[in-house]
């Protein structure tokens, strides 16, 4: 039985990373975790590279605006959610991605 992408990329993680305090052996599934969830998500949503650029991890802004996106994903989808859970996710990730008339995105969700 294959196992599914969501659930795996949230693991047995209970809250939401704090990157500051976490220790090496921690931080290696953390950064791991994080990788393919943001691979996930460019792909899902056809980001373009200056919504999420290769280097994204090398910015720790960006590092932690993945996170806490990946981290509200996790909360809107969770059992006990409300059930506006999955459109509170969808209009932020939306907003997030949406450029304005210059081409910029006007949110710093993800470090613009």
């Amino acid at each position: 039985m294959s196992q599914d992408p969501f659930e795996s990329s949230f693991d047995e993680q209970q809250g939401p990373t704090h990157w500051p305090s976490l220790l090496p052996d921690e931080a290696r599934p953390a950064w791991a975790s994080l990788r393919d969830w943001v691979e996930r998500l460019v792909d899902r949503f056809a980001l373009e590279t200056r919504v999420v650029p290769p280097c994204w991890y090398r910015h720790n802004t960006l590092v932690e605006s993945l996170s806490a996106l990946r981290d509200h994903e996790r909360i809107c989808f969770a059992p006990n959610a409300s059930p506006s859970g999955a459109v509170d996710w969808f209009r932020r990730a939306a907003r997030d991605r949406a450029p304005d008339e210059r081409g910029m995105r006007t949110d710093p969700m993800l470090g613009q």
